[in-house]
């Protein structure tokens, strides 16, 4: 119906940085499959903070860039505990 497509279209919605089903997806009980649109945004969000492109040299030089940066994976590792967080009931 419409207003069932309103509704989805609302949770959907791209405003506030897709609030809405965000709060969605932290209130459900597990288990639940998370849309994980909005993690790989979150990441690749991340990941051009702190390297500037989507693509990296392939066989970059031994230097300072090539440790691991705590900082970002201090970042990384809340959103791939959200995404994560739904799948430790089982589904029966």
């Amino acid at each position: 119906s419409q207003e069932s497509w309103q509704s989805l279209s609302d949770v959907f919605s791209h405003r506030n940085n897709f609030g809405l089903l965000r709060y969605h997806q932290s209130v459900a009980k597990a288990p639940h499959i998370p849309y994980i649109g909005i993690f790989l945004r979150d990441l690749i969000s991340v990941r051009e903070q702190f390297t500037g492109s989507l693509v990296e040299d392939p066989s970059p030089p031994k230097t300072f860039s090539t440790l691991v940066h705590f900082y970002r994976c201090s970042q990384i590792a809340p959103i791939v505990k959200k995404m994560l967080c739904g799948r430790f009931r089982s589904f029966h």
